[in-house]
């Protein structure tokens, strides 16, 4: 707990640092109205940027193999924008609710999800 406790206050310390520089820019236009010149700035900017993100770990994605295998027995499919937009949010909430069971089955019989016992027929229906 301490150590959480000492990494969360050094985070907290990190952003306030973090959002009390300011970033400037020049920008100079040149004779065309349409064009501008842009000038790297680089003065203001902190040297470490830091890390505001959690790394998550989660057993679907740790390997190639299971990530296909969690888009194959789901179904999720990338070839249209479509199904991309549709596979990449439901593996994004399988990243961050881990509890939730991967592959869901339905009973071949009453269409009822199965979360425990076998594959193909719930309890009530054997």
């Amino acid at each position: 707990k301490k150590a959480k406790e000492e990494e969360d206050a050094k985070m907290k310390a990190a952003i306030e640092i973090w959002e009390k520089q300011e970033i400037s820019c020049t920008r100079e236009t040149c004779d065309n109205t349409n064009d501008h010149i842009l000038h790297y700035v680089d003065e203001n900017l902190p040297v470490v940027t830091p890390d505001h993100d959690k790394i998550l770990k989660n057993h679907l994605l740790e390997t190639r193999h299971a990530f296909l295998s969690l888009c194959t027995g789901n179904r999720y499919q990338f070839d249209q924008l479509r199904r991309a937009k549709h596979s990449t949010m439901m593996v994004l909430y399988h990243l961050h609710n881990p509890e939730a069971p991967a592959h869901l089955y339905t009973c071949s019989e009453c269409s009822k999800d199965i979360l425990t016992g076998k594959r193909y027929h719930c309890d009530m229906c054997n």
